[in-house]
């Protein structure tokens, strides 16, 4: 697993936190993974042999 460390503009770090509390059964780890699996299908431009390995 890798670690990636960044600086979130206040108002989606406060938008994940109540998705967050509204979903229990989520965490933070499987709401990025889910954020980035999607962002890398809508923007694969036709190549989706890096979506693979998600």
């Amino acid at each position: 697993m890798n670690t990636i460390f960044t600086t979130l503009p206040e108002t989606l770090h406060q938008s994940l936190n109540t998705y967050l509390e509204k979903h229990p059964d989520w965490d933070e780890h499987r709401l990025i993974t889910a954020a980035i699996s999607l962002f890398l299908l809508q923007n694969a431009d036709g190549d989706r042999g890096y979506c693979l390995c998600l």
